[in-house]
């Protein structure tokens, strides 16, 4: 049944007799919804037309909090990148063998995000994991992780602490403000370590 066809629960149209004269009852019931609305013969289908539009219009609290939810998902996920896409996959319909599926859509299929490449009907031959040709993976990029300097490991922990009213020699090591960094040249009082000073060498504690 069309999603349209769903929203009209029931539509009843009652004949009854008023002084000699037929009477015409359109009643359409959707949720908690009921609309009467009574006419003669000559304008029942208009009416019945009326009442069948105010049925597919009108919502439950339920329904407008659903389309609202549906909405702002909507949005998140048009405005989301793929790493955010693969790291919440309860965010997607689930996939499963019989549904029809849309080029474009993205799926939840055993945790994992896929990204529909073809519109098709679902089988477990075309399944995701299985049938690249209509699946793409999403998947978070793994940052290469950073080595630790072997500069900053061997020389941080018996660095000093950096004082301006002391002068230091050319490769000192010192502490500032918990980074570590290395005299270039002979630096008199005052001044201070930083990555704009040329008296000194900011050492990273990791690699790039």
């Amino acid at each position: 049944m069309a999603e349209k066809e769903r929203e009209i629960a029931e539509v009843v149209i009652k004949i009854s007799t008023v002084n000699g004269k037929e009477r015409y009852e359109v009643i359409a019931r959707r949720s908690n919804y009921v609309e009467v609305v009574a006419s003669d013969v000559s304008t029942i289908e208009k009416e019945l037309q009326k009442v069948v539009g105010l049925c597919k219009v009108l919502k439950t609290p339920d329904e407008k909090l659903q389309q609202q939810t549906e909405r702002l998902l909507d949005f998140v996920i048009k405005n989301s990148t793929d790493e955010q896409k693969a790291k919440n996959p309860e965010f997607f319909r689930d996939w499963k063998e019989g549904l029809p599926f849309t080029k474009g859509e993205y799926v939840n299929y055993a945790g994992l995000v896929f990204y529909c490449k073809e519109t098709h009907t679902a089988k477990y031959s075309n399944m995701p994991l299985v049938d690249f040709d209509f699946w793409k993976q999403i998947t978070v990029e793994k940052q290469p992780e950073k080595k630790i300097n072997p500069e900053w490991e061997q020389n941080f922990k018996k660095a000093e602490n950096y004082y301006r009213d002391l002068s230091y020699k050319e490769k000192t090591y010192v502490k500032f403000y918990n980074e570590l960094y290395k005299a270039v040249k002979d630096v008199k009082n005052g001044e201070e370590p930083s990555e704009k000073s040329t008296f000194w060498k900011l050492i990273p504690e990791k690699l790039v």
